[in-house]
């Protein structure tokens, strides 16, 4: 028998909440269709009547769609949950997290880095009050990347090399492969592109963002030979592939073209 607890034991409420636990735990591992399609079905159970979470629901599925490029989307869905929760007052409530660390990833996207700036605030201080370590790397990743959006790119190397002591454990695996990734692509822009070709390469996971740095460093490099390797290094194109896996790929197609004098075929 399954005791009451605070009335939220039943068995809708336990459903929703293993739905929600297995969409987060797939996204973290990398694993996007199926986060997607865990949340989903989260959000339809009967369980998520209860605000608190249809909340997390909402914020953990908005955080997924920011991740893989769909912004307008995430906002959409990041707003209904931070409305869901104002209107029962519950804005304060650590289920927000999620909500506004999408938030934080679609003004990134955007190039709004002042919007990013005060939803990640809002996020470290939900994120921090229950101690959800792997949401803290997400809010840690938060930090480097604006740091690197705004310029500050000393600022963004120092929180990603600092990262691992300062939570005292390892990143998520869907993390890791956006920290190596940007970790790289600073190297080069300080001007460093064999460093930052070596990181890249020394990565086993062959996520595309990896992957598409190590494109960009090759080319930055005059490599064509290695760029070409890592586009065909860069996993496949599928129908669920999000918007920011589609650009890259194309971008880095497109300047291949052009570094070849394929310039019709470039644009």
């Amino acid at each position: 028998r399954i005791p009451a607890v605070m009335g939220l034991t039943d068995v809708h409420s336990l459903r929703t909440i293993a739905l929600i636990s297995g969409g987060r735990a797939h996204f973290l591992a990398g694993n996007i269709h199926e986060a997607q399609e865990w949340l989903e079905r989260g959000l339809v159970s009967v369980g998520a009547a209860y605000s608190i979470w249809k909340v997390s629901c909402l914020g953990s599925l908005a955080l997924v769609e920011a991740w893989c490029g769909h912004t307008y989307r995430a906002e959409a869905l990041a707003g209904e949950a931070l409305a869901v929760a104002r209107g029962v007052d519950t804005l304060a409530h650590p289920s927000t997290a999620d909500a506004y660390l999408a938030l934080t990833f679609a003004a990134l996207e955007q190039a709004q880095p002042n919007k990013a700036a005060l939803y990640l605030h809002e996020a470290t201080l939900r994120t921090y009050a229950n101690k959800r370590l792997q949401l803290m790397w997400l809010c840690l990743f938060g930090r480097s990347l604006l740091q690197a959006t705004e310029g500050r790119t000393n600022d963004a190397t120092k929180t990603i090399l600092s990262a691992t002591a300062e939570l005292d454990s390892q990143p998520p695996p869907v993390v890791a492969d956006r920290l190596f990734a940007l970790r790289s692509r600073l190297l080069r822009l300080d001007g460093s592109p064999e460093q930052a070709f070596r990181v890249a390469a020394e990565w086993d996971a062959r996520s595309h963002f990896v992957t598409f740095e190590l494109a960009i460093d090759a080319l930055a490099l005059q490599d064509l030979e290695q760029a070409h390797k890592a586009l065909e290094a860069m996993p496949a194109l599928t129908e669920t592939s999000g918007p920011l896996a589609q650009i890259e790929h194309q971008l880095i197609s497109a300047l291949l073209s052009d570094a070849a004098g394929k310039s019709d075929d470039a644009r």
